[in-house]
């Protein structure tokens, strides 16, 4: 069928934040985790296939294109699942506040006869539920 793939900039959603809150995000670090998606495999969802174990890493939420040196968000409500050293229910909040913020952001819907090209440090792209 095809066309149906949302496309979002990161890059755009960090610009649309405040200054102050942009500053504040620079200094906090999020676990970027495949855990939660192999157990969704494992489960029997997506034909039970678990290519690889999943992997956690700590990741910086803002962060710069290698050779633009753009700022992006990099957060991801797949992948994210939390704020290092902030409490559960803070980390939740902002979190939660920056998914939504992503998700209102605008995306742009890609024609059916449609190549698309995207740098992967600053792209969000899904699959419409």
């Amino acid at each position: 069928t095809g066309g149906d793939t949302l496309f979002t900039s990161q890059v755009f959603t960090l610009r649309r934040l405040s200054p102050p809150f942009v500053a504040f995000l620079h200094t906090l670090k999020a676990v970027h985790s495949g855990v939660e998606q192999a157990l969704f495999s494992r489960a029997g969802k997506r034909g039970g296939i678990v290519r690889r174990e999943p992997v956690e890493n700590v990741q910086p939420l803002v962060r710069k294109h290698p050779v633009t040196g753009e700022e992006a968000l990099y957060v991801n409500r797949h992948f994210t699942p939390r704020i290092v050293d902030l409490e559960r229910e803070e980390s939740d909040n902002i979190l939660n506040f920056l998914f939504d913020h992503i998700e209102r952001a605008g995306t742009t819907k890609l024609a059916s006869n449609g190549l698309p090209i995207w740098s992967r440090y600053g792209t969000i792209a899904s699959l419409p539920m």
